[in-house]
């Protein structure tokens, strides 16, 4: 399997950030349906199933990197939907805290 993750990585684009960006989205902007094992699905999810060696089932390819494009297998984990969700929403909240500030910090600098 590592030359199948090498034919992934070479067909990505390789950030600064070491995120393998997928080149090829659905609308949402996660990564299309590839042919890693035995089953057609989402690149990140084939991806995530090759590198474990099972089948996913019902839980999420979660991207650490919190990149939907991002196929490396070092930036996904299993995760149960109800955590994916959770980290998304946490993730969320803490950014519009950080835009927050900034706002507030530009505002004190003028």
């Amino acid at each position: 399997m590592p030359e199948r993750l090498a034919e992934v990585k070479a067909y990505a684009t390789v950030t600064d950030s070491g995120c393998w960006e997928w080149p090829k989205l659905d609308r949402k902007g996660y990564p299309r349906n590839i042919t890693l094992a035995t089953a057609s699905e989402p690149a990140h999810r084939a991806v995530l199933t090759a590198v474990l060696g099972r089948p996913l089932g019902a839980e999420a390819a979660h991207h650490t990197c919190a990149n939907r494009a991002c196929v490396n297998p070092d930036h996904l984990q299993p995760v149960t939907a109800a955590e994916n969700t959770a980290e998304m929403l946490e993730r969320r909240a803490y950014r519009a805290r950080i835009a927050e500030l900034e706002r507030k910090l530009a505002d004190l600098a003028s």
